[in-house]
């Protein structure tokens, strides 16, 4: 065994319920690193293309990074992937907290799971080894219930608990996973993949420790780290408010989402803000080892403290986009969905399109069991969620994404489900940042705020992320609303940097330009950890090599070019009174274009090159796409 990684991968067979062990050398680590490598790298070598996302042969994949698990700040994120059953393509999701670290702390750097159980289960990692226990009981409880009840069952009440609720059980297409009650791995409908191989859970606890190759070098990032978190004033901003901070700001210059995308600004937002909630903060909670604490939890009822106070995405997607302005129904929706295990990104804009269906006469009330669904009655959007975690009446179409419910309603609905290659639009709107919306539009999982440069934090020269960004060549700010080829490098050295966080389970919130930790110390993180002479250069090679094989799964199940699209909404000008233009389709083609040459990819079809293949390292690929 190397620094850094445990050297142990688990296969777990469900059809059979037979586990089985296996070592890969320090090489894979190192040209892999974990996380989105990793799953990836199983995804395409064993996984047969064009297969259902809810068959048996579907592997989903767990996997934390070389450096987690070691004690230093952002890097406690653990990602879990398979083909989606939202798009049809790759599909990923990431959270943070402890699981992470404790599957680390367990003996494993990934669990590859595949085949399905006849009965309900659930899995123990623990000291090198894989128990596949029952789970007919947890069958039916919801995700904090099955936490505790898993945790007494194997006699660990430290144990991380990564499980489904009644809605990945009943196979909603964007239901998600919930570890340890407050971080989801929320995109992509992972949570009904694990419903579908009847896997209830994953439990992970362990005490073997991450060997470190300069423990001292590791122990004094963390403390620089720590004696920096009220200085910085991205992380100072997290600490106080959480990502609720950027409400206000989203609002002020039109991309705050609202009425489904309709407008820009919301008149209510200020009883949404960050302000607002942080009156509400009892306490602030946060990752394994991490200082910030961004979790912020309140004390009014078990479920406040269980599932603790939503975040920007949940606020907005049932407070602006479904303009209701009482933030104790984003609250109540963040706990129905946490319970559940549902995407309240999915979830909320499932809401707003039916929403604007109800109010353009497409759905009357006898569609939708009565409920009055114009925009701003809160209770009946909280009643139609329910539904949907349960999969009742009109529920159980919208369950099924907005892609698929528009293209069972018809009648001009398509109009109105906002999506890419089927995931619904996160809440920022890209006609106020147009690098988001080519980001929204290539991401090979769906519209994804992760992966893309928000344009606002790079609008001004001197702005602290332009120079936290330096290391990558980007030297200047950029403007918001253009799509050029400055803006298309920008967003391409940004993305190739943040699919490389992916693969090191880093946190976007706690690395520049984002967070507090220089691009050029998370390198020093690497070789504290692990004893490599690592670079900024290897670890951008990375980055790239997982956006070339995800790109791949994707080309494998028939994605082409012709799939990078936006919604025809967001090529209109927005309304209400912060306008943005829409984004013009022949900038967004052109764009496309560039970018893919950037990549290595034929523009014609979006299919990686076989010459960049081989130059990342993984000309095998190439042979996967004949």
């Amino acid at each position: 065994m190397g620094y850094g990684f445990a050297g142990r991968i688990a296969r777990v067979d469900l059809s059979t319920h037979k586990v089985t062990y296996e070592g890969l050398d320090e090489g894979f680590y190192r040209t892999y690193l974990g996380g989105k490598g990793i799953a990836l790298y199983y995804l395409l070598r064993e996984q047969k293309g064009r297969i259902d996302a809810f068959a048996p042969q579907n592997h989903l994949v767990f996997a934390v990074s070389v450096v987690v698990g070691a004690p230093v700040p952002a890097f406690a994120r653990f990602t879990v992937a398979a083909k989606s059953p939202l798009t049809g393509g790759y599909g990923e999701s990431e959270a943070g907290g402890y699981w992470g670290p404790r599957l680390k702390f367990a003996g494993f750097d990934a669990v590859v799971i595949e085949g399905r159980s006849e009965q309900p289960v659930y899995l123990w990692l623990h000291d090198g080894i894989v128990e596949i226990r029952p789970a007919v009981h947890l069958w039916g409880l919801d995700t904090a219930e099955t936490e505790g009840a898993i945790r007494s069952e194997i006699n660990q009440p430290l144990a991380s608990v990564a499980s489904i609720g009644p809605a990945g059980e009943a196979g909603v297409r964007y239901s998600c996973i919930i570890a340890d009650r407050l971080h989801a791995a929320g995109r992509c409908g992972m949570g009904a993949v694990m419903g579908s191989k009847r896997l209830k859970a994953v439990a992970v606890s362990g005490r073997q420790n991450v060997q470190l190759k300069a423990p001292e070098a590791v122990t004094r990032i963390a403390k620089w780290y720590a004696s920096q978190v009220m200085v910085n004033p991205m992380s100072r901003l997290l600490y106080e408010m959480g990502t609720p901070a950027v409400l206000a700001p989203a609002n002020a210059i039109g991309t705050l989402p609202t009425r489904n995308f309709r407008e820009g600004a919301f008149e209510g937002w200020d009883k949404l803000s960050g302000e607002a909630f942080e009156k509400t903060i009892a306490e602030r909670r946060g990752c394994f080892a991490c200082p910030v604490r961004c979790k912020k939890i309140s004390h009014g009822s078990p479920d406040d403290e269980m599932y603790g106070l939503p975040e920007y995405e949940t606020i907005a997607a049932f407070g602006s986009n479904l303009g209701v302005s009482d933030p104790s129904i984003a609250i109540e929706a963040h706990k129905i969905c946490n319970r559940a295990g549902l995407d309240t990104i999915s979830a909320g804009m499932s809401v707003a399109f039916a929403m604007e269906c109800f109010e353009r006469g497409i759905l009357g009330q006898s569609d939708v069991e009565g409920l009055d669904l114009r925009f701003g009655n809160g209770q009946a959007a909280l009643q139609l969620l329910r539904m949907i975690a349960r999969r009742e009446g009109i529920g159980k179409l919208l369950g099924e994404g907005t892609r698929r419910a528009a293209a069972e309603i018809g009648r001009g609905s398509e109009a109105f489900a906002l999506h890419v290659k089927g995931v619904e639009l996160p809440m920022h709107d890209p006609r106020g940042k147009v690098g988001v919306g080519l980001g929204y539009a290539v991401a090979e999982h769906g519209a994804d705020h992760m992966t893309a440069a928000h344009d606002t934090l790079f609008a001004k020269e001197g702005m602290l992320a332009v120079q936290e960004v330096s290391p990558l060549g980007l030297l200047h700010a950029v403007d918001p609303l253009c799509l050029d080829a400055g803006k298309v490098r920008f967003y391409f050295y940004l993305e190739t940097f943040w699919n490389a966080l992916k693969t090191l389970s880093g946190c976007l919130f706690g690395i520049a330009p984002r967070g507090l930790m220089p691009i050029t110390m998370m390198v020093d993180v690497v070789r504290a950890v692990t004893g490599w002479d690592f670079s900024l250069w290897e670890l951008m090679k990375a980055g790239e090599r997982a956006s070339c094989m995800a790109r791949a799964f994707n080309y494998r199940e028939g994605f082409r070019s012709t799939d990078d699209q936006l919604p025809q909404r967001l090529l209109e000008a927005s309304s209400g009174e912060h306008t943005n233009p829409g984004i013009s389709g022949a900038a967004l083609d052109s764009a496309k274009k560039l970018y893919y040459g950037m990549s290595g990819w034929e523009p014609a079809t979006g299919r990686p090159l076989r010459p960049k293949l081989e130059e990342l390292g993984i000309g095998w690929v190439d042979g996967l796409l004949e």
